[in-house]
């Protein structure tokens, strides 16, 4: 897994903000839509470090990427994706949601994930080297 003192491993960081927004596929109602995806907004801060690596014994034709990332944040009204998406939907000038009134209420959210990326060495041509990972 994560190995900082792995021969090429090298680590990287990064600070992320973001925002998902969900509606139900009809905005038009007004009603309470039970047989749809409810509206709901998250609106979270995340912190990521990554390793990139290439092992030097076992699986030698492999690069791999780490990933490790935590993300906090509120679902509800306070993640603000009412006001964003009627901001937008106006600005664009198509239909504004209209159900925003039943969607889920403030609560707090917490993710982590771990991810792990292979990807399989190109073929060195002399005088050349695999490019990295961006």
């Amino acid at each position: 897994m994560i190995n900082p003192s792995a021969p090429g491993g090298s680590w990287r960081t990064a600070i992320s903000v973001g925002q998902n927004i969900h509606s139900p596929e009809n905005i038009c109602e007004t009603a309470l839509i039970n047989t749809d995806r409810p509206y709901a907004g998250w609106l979270y801060a995340g912190f990521s470090l990554f390793n990139e690596k290439r092992p030097s014994t076992l699986c030698r034709k492999w690069d791999f990427l780490n990933t490790l990332e935590l993300d906090i944040g509120i679902f509800g009204p306070q993640s603000y994706a009412k006001d964003v998406q009627k901001m937008v939907h106006q600005y664009i000038n198509v239909t504004c949601p209209n159900g925003w009134d039943h969607q889920l209420k403030n609560e707090p959210g917490l993710v982590l994930l771990y991810e792990l990326k292979l990807r399989k060495q190109p073929r060195t041509v002399t005088g050349s080297t695999a490019p990295r990972w961006p």
